[in-house]
């Protein structure tokens, strides 16, 4: 079911203490049952209605909330933390693993920035967590879709099928069935695991790709696409890039990653 809000925005769900009762119809919820398609709109709209305080804007026109993982049944996670969906796309949910458009978190992070995830949504750029990632994505068949703007046009690449392997096996990526109205730049990142600035796991032993772009990804030897790189980067390689749309020395304006279930 659509419910309609005036403006793009977020409300945090703050569990179980400030909304229980809100949110007492779907028996505190897992993360699946939140960004699933399942929930009654007309609940969430009550929470939109009664706790505005919580909204902050976004920028484009999507629908979206935090949510932070109840303690109460099989957590994914071991401690709260805020984690962020879609409600528009597609017309269905999805969980937001990436955000870029305010450009003010550094993604030079090590290894166990990566794997818990940081950045705070509604206020800052993000990133969900490798380990979040891994367990949503082992528990299910789940697909990718990335979200580009770049010289004010419209970019998304999707991959029908989407895994984040464990942290035993460095978080290794496996996704493919790409569509898009770009070329499939992330696609030959395939069966890449993870490196950051201080683990180096890509498939060049002469090179520490993750050191020289200073970021954390799924680096081959070295990318095709780099959604993680620096937006004022002065070369195109360092930078936000998916190669055939950044030629020269530019960024992508902003980008979103952000995966859901599939039926």
């Amino acid at each position: 079911m659509k419910f309609q809000v005036n403006a793009a925005m977020y409300v945090l769900l703050f569990f179980p203490f400030l909304v229980q009762e809100t949110l007492a119809q779907v028996s505190c919820p897992s993360l699946e049952t939140l960004c699933s398609t399942n929930i009654d709109g007309r609940k969430i709209s009550s929470f939109v209605r009664n706790h505005k305080k919580f909204f902050c804007e976004h920028g484009t026109d999507n629908y979206k909330w935090i949510a932070i993982q109840p303690p109460c049944t099989s957590p994914v996670i071991s401690a709260p933390r805020q984690l962020l969906c879609e409600v528009k796309t597609d017309g269905s949910r999805w969980f937001v693993i990436q955000s870029r458009f305010r450009k003010d978190i550094s993604f030079n992070r090590n290894w166990t920035d990566f794997k818990n995830g940081f950045g705070t949504p509604c206020k800052t750029d993000y990133w969900m967590g490798n380990e979040i990632v891994h367990q949503l994505t082992s528990r299910g068949n789940f697909e990718l879709r990335i979200d580009m703007i770049f010289n004010g046009s419209n970019y998304y690449a999707r991959y029908n099928n989407f895994n984040v392997d464990s942290e035993e096996n460095q978080y290794e990526l496996t996704l493919n069935t790409f569509s898009g109205n770009v070329y499939d730049e992330f696609g030959i990142h395939n069966h890449m695991k993870f490196s950051t600035p201080d683990r180096d796991n890509d498939i060049d032993d002469r090179l520490f790709c993750s050191q020289m772009f200073q970021a954390g990804w799924w680096y081959m030897n070295c990318h095709y696409a780099n959604l993680n790189g620096h937006f004022d980067s002065p070369t195109r390689l360092k930078g936000v890039t998916w190669t055939e749309l950044t030629t020269g020395n530019y960024s992508l304006s902003s980008v979103e990653m952000k995966i859901r279930k599939k039926n």
